[in-house]
C-alpha cells in the first residue's frame, strides 16, 4: 500500500503543476509524468480486478448444491446456510481496503476451505448413511448378537423417518433422540458402520449340510468326534462363529474363540449323528448289510441299462427284464390292453410305445430313494418320476 500512497500523491503534485496552463515549464512536467500516471491507473486496476476475483469466488461457494435440494439430501439446509454465510464474509472481505491483498487473500482462502470442508463431512455423513439403510434393507441378519440386530432395526426406522422417531443431524454424526430407556444415543459417522449386523454366511452353511450328509453316508456313528474335528477345521474363527449361532443356535457373542470351537464340534458331532441314524431308519437296512445293499441296488441298475424291448404287432415284450420285475397286461372294458410294469406292489402303467430309455428311466423310478439316499453314481440317470400305481 505504501507503493500506491506515493503514486498517488506524485500524481497530485502533477496535477497541481498542470495547473499553470501554457508554461514551458508545466507542459514538461506534464510529459514527464505521463510514466507515472499509467503506473498508477495500472495499479488500479490491479486492485478492482483483484476485487472482482474475490466478489467471484464467493458467488462460487457451492451454489450447486445451495439450488439443489437433492445433491446434500436431509443435510441441504445445513450446508445452504453455510454457504450463505461464507459467502457474506467472503464480501466482506473484498470489499473490506483497510486489509493488504495478501492478508484479504488468505482471510478467503481460510473460508473457502473451511467452507469446502464443512461440506465435506455433511456428504460423508449422507453416504455413510445411505450404506447403512441399503445394508439393512438385505436382512438376512446373523444371530452373533441378537442385540446389534435389534438396535440396527431401531435406528433404520430413524432413518426412514416413522413417527415419534426423531434424529438430530450435524457435521460429525447423529443424535437419535429418546432411543432406549428414554436415553439418546449418540453416534459419529465412523462409528455407524458397527450398527450394522452381520449377515449369515449361506455359502458356509450349504458347504457344511453337503458334508454332512456326504459324511454320513462314508462312515458310522462311532466316527462321529473324527469327522466332526476335521469338519471345523474347514472354517476359520468368523466362519465358526456364524454357523454356531445360526446353524446351531449358539449363543456366541462375547465367547472366546477356542470356546466356540469345542461347542462347534459338539453341535456337528451330533448333528452327523442324527444323519447316520436317520439313514439307517429311513431305508430299514442295517449297516451291517449296507455295502450289499448297494451292491444289489448297482447290479440292477446295471441290468436295466441293458434291456431291450421287443416290439410284436401291437404288443411288446421284455425278455431280459432284472429280477424282481414283471411285465403284465391289464385288460379295460372298452376292449384296450395296457401294458404295466410292476415290482412287488408297485406298478407302472405304460403307453405301449415308450422307447428303449424311456423304459429304463421309468425302471430306475423304482428305486430313486436307494439311489439317492446312497448318492450312487448313476452315469445315465435322471430323477425320474416314482411308481404311480400300487
Amino acid at each position: 500500500m505504501a507503493a500506491d500512497k506515493s503514486l498517488i500523491q506524485g500524481a497530485a503534485a502533477l496535477a497541481q503543476a498542470d495547473s499553470a496552463m501554457g508554461s514551458a515549464f508545466a507542459k514538461g512536467a506534464a510529459a514527464g509524468s505521463a510514466p507515472v500516471v499509467k503506473q498508477l491507473f495500472l495499479n488500479i486496476e490491479k486492485e478492482n480486478k483483484l476485487e472482482n476475483e474475490m466478489v467471484s469466488r464467493a458467488e462460487d461457494i457451492n451454489m450447486k448444491i445451495m439450488t439443489n435440494p437433492n445433491l446434500a439430501g436431509e443435510y441441504h439446509n445445513d450446508i445452504k446456510n453455510a454457504a450463505t454465510t461464507t459467502r457474506t464474509e467472503i464480501l466482506g472481505i473484498a470489499k473490506d481496503k483497510s486489509l493488504s491483498r495478501s492478508e484479504r487473500n488468505r482471510l478467503i482462502t481460510e473460508k473457502v476451505d473451511g467452507f469446502n470442508s464443512l461440506t465435506s463431512k455433511y456428504l460423508v455423513g449422507q453416504k455413510v448413511e445411505a450404506d447403512f439403510v441399503k445394508g439393512i434393507e438385505k436382512g438376512n441378519y446373523s444371530q452373533e448378537d441378537p442385540e446389534l440386530n435389534e438396535n440396527a432395526n431401531e435406528i433404520s426406522k430413524y432413518f426412514a423417518g416413522e413417527e415419534g422417531k426423531t434424529i438430530e443431524r450435524n457435521e460429525t454424526g447423529y443424535v437419535f433422540k429418546n432411543f432406549k430407556d428414554g436415553k439418546d444415543l449418540v453416534v459419529n459417522y465412523n462409528q455407524l458402520d458397527n450398527y450394522i449386523p452381520k449377515v449369515k454366511d449361506e455359502a458356509s452353511l450349504k458347504t457344511l449340510n453337503t458334508d454332512l450328509n456326504s459324511e454320513a453316508r462314508k462312515f458310522e456313528i462311532k466316527d462321529a468326534g473324527a469327522v466332526s474335528e476335521r469338519l471345523v477345521q474347514n472354517y476359520g474363527e468368523d466362519q465358526q462363529r456364524n454357523l454356531a449361532a445360526n446353524k446351531y443356535g449358539i449363543n456366541v457373542k462375547g465367547m472366546p474363540a477356542n470356546m466356540v470351537t469345542e461347542k462347534l464340534v459338539t453341535a456337528i458331532q451330533e448333528d452327523f449323528k442324527g444323519r447316520v441314524a436317520e439313514k439307517v431308519d429311513v431305508l430299514g437296512v442295517n449297516q451291517s448289510n449296507r455295502a450289499d445293499d448297494i451292491a444289489g441296488v448297482t447290479r440292477t441298475l446295471n441290468e436295466i441299462n441293458k434291456i431291450r424291448p421287443q416290439y410284436t404287432g401291437a404288443k411288446f415284450k421284455i425278455d431280459n427284464l432284472p429280477t424282481g420285475f414283471r411285465l403284465e397286461y391289464v385288460d379295460y372294458e372298452d376292449g384296450s390292453s395296457k401294458p404295466i410294469i410292476a415290482r412287488g406292489t408297485q406298478k407302472y402303467q405304460l403307453e405301449g410305445s415308450e422307447k428303449p430309455e424311456q423304459l429304463r428311466e421309468i425302471l430306475r423310478g423304482f428305486y430313486v430313494d436307494k439311489i439317492e439316499r446312497y448318492n450312487i453314481d448313476v452315469p445315465q440317470y435322471t430323477p425320474p418320476k416314482p411308481p404311480i400305481i400300487n
